[in-house]
C-alpha cells in the first residue's frame, strides 16, 4: 500500500532526495558542532524567554538524515507569543553558521508537524 509523505520515516524520505549525497563528508561534523550547542540554546530559551520544554527534531534528531545544508529543528513550550519571535533572532544570532528554526509547539496548528515532533523528537 502506498504511503503519504508524512507517513514515511525520516530514513524513507531521505530516499527520495535527489541531494542527499552532496556534502555528505562535512555532515558528520555539523552534526557535531549542531549537538554541541543544544545545551546553551536550551538555557538561553529557559533563562530569557521562559521555555518550559525544548525538543530537536526533524534531521538533527535523526543522523542518517543530517546533511550540509541541515538546520537546527526546535520546538519549544512556554514562551508567551509577545517574545517568540525575539526568541527566534537571538537563537540565529547565537547560531550565525547554522540557522535554528523555532516551533511554539503549543500553538502549532499542523496536525503533522506535532506529530512528527512529539513522534521523532528528542527531549532536551
Amino acid at each position: 500500500m502506498a504511503k503519504t509523505i508524512a507517513q514515511l520515516t525520516p530514513a524513507e524520505r531521505l530516499q527520495f532526495d535527489p541531494t542527499r549525497n552532496l556534502g555528505q563528508s562535512l555532515a558528520p561534523q555539523r552534526w557535531e558542532s549542531a549537538w554541541s550547542r543544544l545545551p546553551e540554546l536550551k538555557k538561553l530559551l529557559q533563562d530569557e524567554f521562559g521555555a518550559t520544554r525544548v525538543v530537536v527534531f526533524g534531521s538533527l534528531a535523526a543522523k542518517e538524515t543530517f546533511t550540509c545544508w541541515s538546520d537546527i529543528d526546535l520546538a519549544v513550550w512556554g514562551i508567551v507569543p509577545e517574545r517568540f519571535y525575539a526568541a527566534v533572532a537571538v537563537l540565529n544570532d547565537q547560531s550565525p553558521d547554522i540557522k535554528v528554526d523555532l516551533v511554539d509547539a503549543e500553538r502549532c496548528r499542523s496536525l503533522v508537524l506535532r506529530q512528527v515532533i512529539e513522534d521523532e523528537g528528542v527531549e532536551l
